[in-house]
C-alpha cells in the first residue's frame, strides 16, 4: 500500500507539467543515428532507462509496433504493462499485445492511436504483482 501511494503522490506531482512531447520526425525510424535526438527516458525509481524504437513513424493510421530496449537492472521487475493513453480526451485505446524478446527487450504490438492529437505510452513495472514503477513517454500523432 505504502508502494501505490508513493507513486501516486510522483505521478500527482509529475502530472500538471507541461509534456515535452517527442515529435513523429523524432521517432523517424529512416533518419540516420546521428540526426535523432536522445529520447530514452529514464523510470525515476529504479534508474533504468528505456529507448523506444518505431518500425514505422506512428500515426492515427491503422496499427503500429514498436520494440522496448531497456538499459539497466531488469532483475528489478518482473512485469512489464504498457497502456496507450490521451490524456487531452481522458481515454485510452485498445490493449497492446507484448512479447518478451529477451532479458532487456520487448516488443509491443497491436497499437492503435485512434485519433491524432496528444497520447502518452504509459510504462508500469511490476515485481511480486504489484507496480514498482511507472514511466509516460509523451507522444503528439499526426
Amino acid at each position: 500500500m505504502k508502494t501505490f501511494a508513493a507513486l501516486l503522490l510522483i505521478f500527482l506531482s509529475l502530472a500538471c507539467a507541461r509534456p515535452n512531447y517527442i515529435s513523429a520526425e523524432d521517432l523517424n525510424p529512416q533518419k540516420k543515428p546521428e540526426e535523432t535526438q536522445n529520447t530514452a527516458p529514464e523510470f525515476p525509481i529504479l534508474k533504468i532507462r528505456v529507448s523506444l524504437k518505431w518500425s514505422q513513424p506512428p500515426t492515427s493510421q491503422g496499427a503500429q509496433d514498436f520494440i522496448l530496449d531497456f538499459d539497466g537492472n531488469v532483475a528489478e521487475f518482473e512485469t512489464l504493462a504498457v497502456l496507450l493513453w490521451m490524456p487531452s480526451m481522458g481515454h485510452g485505446s485498445a490493449p497492446v499485445k507484448i512479447e518478451r524478446l529477451s532479458d532487456y527487450q520487448y516488443h509491443v504490438k497491436n497499437v492503435y492511436f485512434i485519433m491524432p492529437g496528444d497520447w502518452e505510452i504509459r510504462l508500469l513495472l511490476k515485481k511480486d504483482k504489484k507496480p514498482i514503477d511507472q514511466l509516460y513517454i509523451p507522444l503528439m500523432i499526426p
